[in-house]
């Protein structure tokens, strides 16, 4: 099935494009590795850097996040809270329209322009926001909100780069390790920062000013290097603009193994996100203290990055995309029953606190590493499908954030959680609990329909 005919200004361009030299001795192969640790590792920070302008917000003085800002159905809601509504708000927003322009001609034909464009105006917004508006909460939650909808898009705009690739996988494995801990390096950043004495509100604006000028320059490293080969358009097919008409027919002939994968992706998205968002009243609550310790957030995620990238690598070495496909499936089964099980243990007492974070870890960041973009990529090569994978990328992350508003809608103005004196954020452990049980169970399910799906769909050469 071939679909998305590009536009003759698009194979123009493409005959000017420099390719990633043929493999035909070692100086060659020794280009093409190069290469490939270029765009790897400059798209990978260019894109990890951008949560140096995203998370501090979350790093403000505790006296500020607990300012309440509005009164929702008899709630009242602190500054927290509505950063929280107003990342998660901001990022599902997006995806929507994502879904088009990230597929469209327009873009490919001004990727540089537009993936630039974002960086800079996702961080002036937040950053100038928090700043001007410090007298002004409700403004500054709008800012968070109008930044965070920019930023959705830079994802799936700067995996255009990657996609279509015989080492793609190697080089998600290091975007995917970055991201695990660009997170928690951000929020050190921002702690190091206001303990140099800059006021709080101006925290978010250092930070994100020393950090965007180095995700440009590393944006325009990327787009400077090699584009796909004649071998890699050869074993994954030509990446290019796809119509609406295009998008709908690959998603129409693979609508249950989508559909199923898709609920899993938002499931697991929301899952993480109520996580990562309250990661310091669910560390403290598992571990049964008041404040967890620092060292908690370091190696929290440790295993899920290693595991994450590990088997990402091992994907890499897999020419079949019909096995390649089948095997992740395997990796996203494996992995949450790994947490199903883990949690299992430790509600019975048999796992400790510090053992049980390092599984979850895990189990989230592995089967969310190969369930989007490798899964997404791989499709379109099995299918022998021209286009891009941007598309789904933004649909899956969009089925993702709807979840994660459902869930912090539901932690917000749902039962208030037991936070009184001596509990250590037990209630917040126990909804999380709740949730893991729910949405780990899901996946499961929806894992066996996608790859009961896929192992009879898919051509076997």
């Amino acid at each position: 099935m071939q679909q998305g005919a590009s536009s003759d200004v698009e194979q123009l361009l493409s005959e000017h494009e420099p390719e990633t030299p043929k493999p035909d001795d070692a100086t060659s192969r020794w280009h093409a590795q190069r290469s490939t640790w270029v765009i790897a590792l400059s798209s990978s920070a260019a894109y990890a850097l951008s949560y140096f302008w995203r998370y501090p917000i979350f790093l403000l003085p505790q006296q500020d996040l607990s300012r309440r800002v509005a009164t929702l159905f008899g709630r009242d809601l602190d500054l927290h809270a509505c950063f929280s509504l107003a990342f998660i708000l901001g990022f599902g927003a997006a995806k929507a329209p994502a879904m088009s322009f990230a597929a469209s001609h327009f873009f490919f034909s001004h990727r540089l322009a537009c993936i630039l464009a974002l960086l800079v105006a996702s961080m002036l917004i937040e950053g100038g926001g928090i700043v001007l508006f410090a007298a002004q909460p409700p403004l500054q939650v709008v800012a968070v909100f109008l930044s965070s909808f920019l930023s959705s898009l830079l994802f799936g705009l700067i995996v255009t780069y990657l996609e279509g690739r015989q080492a793609t996988e190697r080089m998600l494995a290091v975007m995917s390790g970055m991201l695990i801990y660009a997170g928690n390096l951000s929020r050190g950043a921002a702690s190091a920062v206001l303990r140099c004495g800059v006021a709080p509100s101006r925290m978010p604006l250092v930070v994100g000013g020393a950090a965007c000028p180095a995700a440009c320059l590393l944006l325009l490293v990327t787009h400077n290097s090699p584009r796909p080969s004649a071998a890699d358009r050869a074993a994954r097919m030509r990446r290019t603009a796809m119509t609406a008409k295009a998008r709908y027919a690959f998603l129409r002939s693979w609508a249950l193994g989508i559909g199923a994968l898709t609920l899993a992706y938002a499931l697991l998205t929301g899952l993480r996100s109520v996580r990562d968002l309250y990661s310091k009243q669910i560390f403290a609550a598992s571990l049964s203290v008041d404040q967890a310790p620092d060292y908690i957030f370091l190696i929290a995620d440790l295993p899920g990055a290693i595991l994450s990238v590990l088997a990402l690598l091992y994907l890499n070495t897999i020419s079949s995309n019909r096995r390649a496909l089948l095997t992740m499936l395997a990796m996203m089964l494996t992995s949450t029953l790994l947490g199903l099980g883990s949690t299992l243990l430790f509600q019975f007492g048999i796992l400790g606190g510090v053992a049980w974070q390092l599984s979850i870890g895990a189990s989230i960041f592995v089967t969310y590493s190969v369930m989007g973009t490798p899964f997404f990529d791989r499709l379109l090569a099995a299918s022998s499908t021209e286009g891009t994978c941007s598309f789904l990328i933004f649909l899956s992350d969009f089925c993702g954030y709807c979840a994660s508003i459902s869930l912090l809608l539901y932690r917000d103005f749902g039962p208030p959680p037991d936070d009184s004196p001596g509990s250590n954020h037990a209630g917040e452990l126990r909804l999380f609990l709740n949730l893991f049980w729910v949405c780990g169970g899901s996946v499961v399910l929806l894992v066996i329909i996608a790859g009961t799906y896929f192992s009879r769909r898919l051509p076997c050469h």
